[in-house]
């Protein structure tokens, strides 16, 4: 599973590969092959029971997805202005787009999100809680997530030590995905929207 982690953070991350993406389509092909090597993951390793109880609604669920709401007000403004300043970001995203090939682009990017949850937060962490006590499954499940961001660049990887113990929080207080999936997508599709839109609009 680790070197699976591995192979899909180089995929899923545009121009991680040390390969400048030609067109839109390069970086859509490297979403794709990271969202199908979690496909195979979710296929193999879930049953009904398991996603029935990580995709649970319940109060606690409801809470947190309110605050995830409430905190997306306050953080894309934020992201969409650093992604302005965050040039060898947005030279990766300075290609060619189509509005269909945008629309294509993020309909597989919330899919790869929401398989992406499913696997780490889901499967690996439920994995992890099971044979460990919790502090070393989320430390654990923290290392592995900040090291998938690590094509990015450290600084990006530093950064997402918070932002995945959040997630861990989140999916062990309610005892369900809902919150991470939310999150993860909120903040995954204002990143990679606010550099397309910035490119195609102000340049």
């Amino acid at each position: 599973m680790l070197l699976a982690f591995a192979a899909i953070s180089y995929l899923s991350i545009p121009g991680a590969m040390g390969i400048t993406p030609e067109n839109a389509y390069s970086i859509l092909i490297q979403r794709l092959l990271a969202s199908t090597i979690l496909l195979l993951f979710v296929g193999y390793y879930s049953n009904r029971e398991f996603l029935r109880s990580i995709l649970n609604v319940n109060p606690a669920t409801t809470q947190w997805l309110i605050i995830v709401i409430v905190l997306s007000m306050f953080l894309i403004p934020v992201i969409y202005a650093q992604n302005n300043f965050d040039e060898r970001r947005m030279a990766i995203f300075r290609i060619s787009w189509t509005y269909s090939l945008i629309a294509v682009y993020f309909i597989n990017t919330c899919i790869y999100y929401l398989l992406y949850e499913i696997t780490l937060r889901g499967f690996f962490l439920n994995w992890l809680k099971k044979n460990y006590s919790t502090p070393i499954a989320v430390s654990f499940n923290v290392l592995v997530y900040a090291y998938m961001h690590l094509p990015k660049g450290p600084m990006e990887a530093v950064a997402c030590i918070p932002f995945g113990l959040l997630l861990c929080i989140a999916t062990i207080r309610t005892r369900s995905i809902l919150p991470a999936m939310l999150m993860h997508v909120v903040l995954g599709i204002s990143l990679e929207s606010s550099m397309i839109y910035h490119i195609n609009v102000h340049l």
